[in-house]
C-alpha cells in the first residue's frame, strides 16, 4: 500500500499496540469506538486492534458530510473516534456536537502529504507507538466470547437513515471461511483492491478473507484504470474485486 509492503507479523504487532493503547484510553470489552478514513494499513491495524482489545468499532463513511458523521457518531455510542486526513475538516466541524467522544485520532493516508494533523487529534503512530508489541495478553477484565459483538456497520440509507447492524465475532469468521471457500483463495494468491475498507464487500474480502487464506493484498486507496491495469500486468493478481 502506498508502495510500502507490510507483514502479517507486522500487522500483528501494531494491532496488540493498537489494543493496548484502547484499554490505555480506559476503555474495556463492550465500549464503542469509530473509524472514518480513507483506505490505509493503519485502518487495518486499527481495525483489527479493537478487535482484540473487544472493542465494537463502527465503520463510517468516508464521504459523510458534518451532519451524516455527528449523527453516525452519536447513534454508534463512540467514545474514541479514528479519522483521515481527508475527513480532518468534516470531523472538526462536527466535534463540538460530539461531546461524548473523549479521544480523537489521526489516521495516516498511505502514499499523500496531508500536513500536520490537527491539534485536538492524538497522531495514530505516536499513540500506538507507546504501547509494547511483545506477547498479545491483554488485561480485559473479562473474557471474551465469539459471541460478542465486533463491529457496527450501516446500511447505505438510500431510503432514509442508515440502520446500524452489530455483527459478532463468530459471524465474520464464519463468513469469512464461506467465502475463502466459495473463492477458492489460498495462500500465494494476490487481491489486488480499491474497495473502501469501511464497506461490507472489503470488510469480508479484505480483512478476514486475506488474512485468512494468508493472500497478498495489493492496495490501493481509489480505484485508478492505469494503476489497476498495472497491478494486473506487473504483480501477479489472481483476484480482482470491482462494482
Amino acid at each position: 500500500a502506498g508502495g510500502q509492503r507490510f507483514t502479517y507479523g507486522q500487522l500483528e504487532a501494531d494491532a496488540n499496540r493498537v489494543a493496548r493503547a484502547l484499554l490505555a484510553e480506559g476503555l474495556r470489552p463492550g465500549d464503542h469506538a469509530a473509524v472514518c478514513a480513507g483506505n490505509s494499513y493503519a485502518y487495518a491495524a486499527f481495525h483489527f486492534g479493537c478487535a482484540k482489545a473487544g472493542l465494537v468499532l463502527a465503520h463510517l463513511n468516508a464521504r459523510f458530510t458534518a451532519d451524516e458523521f455527528a449523527g453516525l457518531v452519536t447513534h454508534s455510542d463512540a467514545c474514541l473516534v479514528a479519522a483521515g486526513p481527508q475527513q480532518a475538516a468534516m470531523a472538526e466541524s462536527a466535534r463540538a456536537r460530539l461531546p461524548a467522544v473523549r479521544r480523537w485520532i489521526a489516521l495516516p493516508d498511505e502514499g499523500t502529504s496531508s500536513g500536520a494533523p490537527a491539534p485536538w487529534t492524538e497522531p495514530f503512530a505516536a499513540w500506538m507507538g507507546r504501547q509494547s508489541s511483545d506477547e498479545p495478553f491483554f488485561s480485559h477484565g473479562a473474557a471474551l466470547t465469539p459471541e460478542q459483538p465486533f463491529q457496527l456497520l450501516y446500511t447505505s440509507g438510500t431510503t432514509g437513515t442508515p440502520k446500524g447492524a452489530l455483527i459478532s465475532h463468530a459471524a465474520k469468521v464464519n463468513q469469512g471461511t464461506t467465502h475463502c471457500l466459495n473463492l477458492g483463495l489460498m495462500a500465494g494468491d494476490r487481491i489486488v483492491s480499491a474497495l473502501p475498507l469501511y464497506h461490507q464487500y472489503a470488510q469480508w474480502l479484505v480483512l478476514v478473507c486475506a488474512p485468512m487464506a494468508g493472500a497478498t493484498v495489493v492496495a490501493q486507496p481509489a480505484f485508478d484504470p492505469a494503476r489497476t491495469w498495472d497491478a494486473l500486468a506487473r504483480q501477479g493478481i489472481t483476484h480482482l474485486p470491482a462494482v
